[in-house]
């Protein structure tokens, strides 16, 4: 083999015969819809396994001021104190750079849950960085939903293979492949929707048991900083406390659930183990296209506070990890985050700060912010999310935009939608000027003047995807849960509430100046005299958004503002709104005719997806 470090089992071919044969029973699964589906079968695994000391090395484990911290913890708790400390991810170089120093710092184990592990050069320097940890003698453990193809089932069998101490599981397997392709994804479309429908939506990375990251992050460059065209602004916290050891628990459960199956499981990948021993290995890490080079030096640091303060550990009064449960897909009480979230609201008196990339609400949300409302009239609910312009996803954002008016006007949110290059855009990407072909002396005069026309025709554009809220700037939670009816009933999800004033004040801080004029536009209510004709036109909008489809009365009760130069801002129902901001349309930036026209036409006909959003 080229690749001395990979184990190849023989290869098992299969035979134009086979191959004859199997066509009937294509055709039998495709009317039945009962092929098998691999569940989890330790002993499928046997036959490929390295031999036990076959690839081991004696890099030893770095030296990390957070695991010295996490011993502390641990043995405070066995003697009876409990300590709390969390670290913010903000950005995502520091969110790579934490992930990667903690591999290098693990001792024994490391357990990763992630919803999405898209192969590019970010994805295979992190996995590189398990391999090595997995030479050493750490027990690698990855486990990832399997709607998303991980890569080719050549790379996904290379992945396999990496290391007698890694293994890669994907959990709630659509077909007996680990990759379908079109067909086979209309094929479970049709005869398995529930299967495909429910996923697992958990982030959760824990190294020793001992400490731990969750939040909204998945595995792909958008979401550390590292894509030409398109950035992912989200959120993730580490921890340090005795949170984690539920953190443990919950991926052991989903881990050993029967529908988590191991890749070598997988047919398709099956049939690639022999080629795999010919081809180059493709997690070597090549040309570091976007800068790995620096997180591969700075990670050995001992202590990253030092070079990034942002990474300092706060010690926190209170923190515990909440989540849902493999469960969630039989029964209908299993639905932790749901009941955990629903239950912080009514005790907020003055207000709620959420940022999540969708603003769907989930009928049970919409409820308890109703009787919230009632209870405390003056409740603010400042609510940050994306613009068309940032969007990821432009169905999502266009059932957002069909309830509009109930989200503005029945339910009260203050709406900011997000710009996809805010003024403040290099405190969210700091490393954004090397991702655009400008000098940075014009770029810091551009950031200076506030003017980023020039930044815009080059520079990939920013979307919102953390998913936060905070109460009375006491309580705050971060996790993978959007606020929305998927993560609500469809997806498990998970996430931690943090007690502290002070790193609430933190978390909700970052949101204010997200909100902040020149990073966001204000929702508001489309500014016209009221009259007979005004009246009519909103019972007419009200009916039409009542229907699930043929949703087609083009006069909407809400557009969008911009802050006018020289004005100071203020709330959108202030009685002084519309002299201080200008209207910018419906869907400010957005230049392309197609996106505008498919976000009306699915406004219009697909109300019907709501719950599924």
């Amino acid at each position: 083999s080229p690749h001395p470090h990979l184990y190849y089992p023989p290869y098992m071919a299969t035979s134009p015969t086979r191959l004859l044969r199997g066509i009937p029973l294509l055709a039998i699964a495709l009317g039945s819809g009962c092929a098998n589906l691999p569940d989890r079968d330790p002993e499928a695994t046997r036959p490929y396994r390295i031999p036990a000391a076959a690839t081991q090395s004696a890099a030893p484990a770095i030296h990390s001021a957070w695991m010295d911290a996490a011993d502390k913890m641990y043995h405070a708790y066995l003697g009876g104190e409990t300590n709390h400390e969390a670290v913010l991810l903000e950005t995502g170089d520091d969110a790579l750079l934490a992930r990667v120093h903690l591999v290098r710092a693990a001792r024994e184990s490391i357990d990763l849950q992630s919803f999405i592990w898209h192969n590019d050069d970010t994805s295979r320097f992190f996995f590189e960085e398990l391999v090595k940890a997995a030479r050493r003698g750490v027990r690698v453990r990855v486990l990832i939903d399997a709607l998303n193809p991980i890569g080719s089932p050549l790379e996904q069998a290379q992945m396999a293979l990496a290391h007698e101490n890694l293994d890669v599981c994907l959990y709630r397997p659509l077909t007996e492949n680990a990759v379908n392709g079109t067909f086979g994804m209309m094929r479970t479309a049709l005869l398995r929707m529930r299967r495909m429908n429910r996923r697992m939506h958990n982030k959760i990375m824990v190294v020793d048991d001992r400490i731990g990251i969750t939040g909204g992050r998945n595995y792909e460059g958008k979401y550390y900083d590292r894509h030409p065209t398109f950035l992912f602004n989200d959120r993730d916290i580490l921890v340090i406390s005795p949170a984690v050891f539920d953190m443990a628990r919950s991926f052991d459960v989903f881990w050993r659930n029967k529908k988590s199956a191991n890749l070598v499981q997988f047919r398709d990948i099956q049939r690639q183990m022999g080629k795999a021993a010919r081809e180059p290995w493709v997690y070597d890490r090549g040309e570091d296209v976007f800068d790995l080079a620096s997180i591969d030096k700075l990670a050995d640091q001992p202590d990253l506070a030092v070079a990034r303060p942002a990474l300092s550990r706060h010690t926190v009064q209170g923190l515990r990890f909440i989540t849902d449960s493999p469960a969630k897909f039989l029964k209908k009480s299993q639905k932790e985050m749901l009941t955990a979230l629903r239950a912080a609201i009514p005790g907020a008196q003055q207000y709620v700060v959420i940022q999540s990339p969708y603003l769907i609400y989930d009928r049970r949300h919409k409820k308890t912010l109703k009787k919230v409302r009632k209870e405390t009239p003056d409740l603010k609910v400042i609510f940050s999310s994306n613009s068309l312009a940032a969007a990821d996803h432009v169905h999502v954002f266009a059932l957002s935009f069909k309830y509009r008016k109930a989200l503005y006007k029945k339910l009260g949110l203050d709406i900011y939608e997000f710009r996809p290059h805010p003024e403040n855009l290099f405190d969210y990407v700091p490393r954004y000027r090397e991702l655009i072909d400008l000098p940075d002396e014009k770029l810091a005069a551009y950031a200076l003047a506030g003017d980023i026309a020039p930044i815009r025709k080059k520079a990939p554009r920013l979307c919102i995807h953390a998913k936060t809220m905070t109460v009375d700037g006491r309580d705050a939670f971060i996790g993978s849960y959007n606020f929305d009816p998927r993560s609500a009933k469809l997806n498990t999800e998970c996430g931690v509430v943090i007690t502290d004033e002070a790193f609430t004040t933190l978390v909700e801080d970052t949101i204010r100046n997200m909100v902040a004029p020149g990073n966001s536009w204000v929702v508001g209510k489309r500014y016209e005299k009221e009259g007979l004709l005004s009246r009519f036109s909103g019972v007419i909008g009200s009916i039409s958004t009542a229907l699930p489809i043929f949703d087609i009365w083009p006069y909407r009760y809400t557009t969008v503002y911009d802050l006018r130069d020289g004005m100071d801002p203020v709330l959108s129902r202030d009685p002084g709104f519309y002299q201080r901001y200008r209207d910018v349309g419906q869907f400010p930036e957005v230049d392309s005719i197609g996106t505008d026209i498919q976000t009306r036409l699915f406004k219009a006909f697909g109300g019907w997806a709501n719950p599924l959003m």
